[in-house]
């Protein structure tokens, strides 16, 4: 059996790391907050990033609270954007089909990031708590309304 040089088995290992290095993290599909499972963030790929809304996924309820905004990369594993919005929905009584919204600001800044553990947290620069939610991978299914 032929023995590898030093030289040659360290040029193969960096072969086989740098082939997954130009892979960009996939924030795809639905994560809910870890801690209650109440709120839920989906990515939706679009163009050169991702199309986001988070909101509530409970039925039901006679007010809501829907964030949008479009997210591009940052590197390998943050997303940022700009102009996000933050909408309250809310209905007479619960199961009217009719609503108002009331915008609470259109010009949201922020960040997601995917964390070593599998985790993302976003960072949402008009909180004025300025907190980070932690989400985790989820499947809830959740369809949220044209805003």
């Amino acid at each position: 059996m032929k023995r590898l040089s030093v030289g040659a088995l360290l040029c193969a290992l960096s072969l086989i790391l740098l082939a997954g290095c130009g892979k960009d993290k996939d924030f795809s599909g639905e994560w809910a907050e870890t801690t209650a499972e109440r709120i839920v963030a989906v990515f939706t790929p679009e163009g050169d990033g991702y199309s986001v809304t988070i909101g509530w996924r409970e039925d039901g309820l006679a007010q809501y609270e829907y964030w949008s905004m479009k997210a591009t990369p940052k590197g390998r594993n943050t997303l940022v954007y700009e102009n996000g919005t933050d909408i309250i929905r809310s209905f007479e009584n619960i199961g009217d089909p009719t609503y108002t919204d009331d915008t609470i600001y259109t010009d949201g800044t922020g960040e997601f990031v995917l964390e070593k553990d599998g985790a993302l947290t976003w960072t949402d620069n008009k909180d004025p708590e300025g907190g980070k939610t932690v989400f985790m991978r989820s499947s809830f299914g959740v369809k949220f309304p044209e805003l």
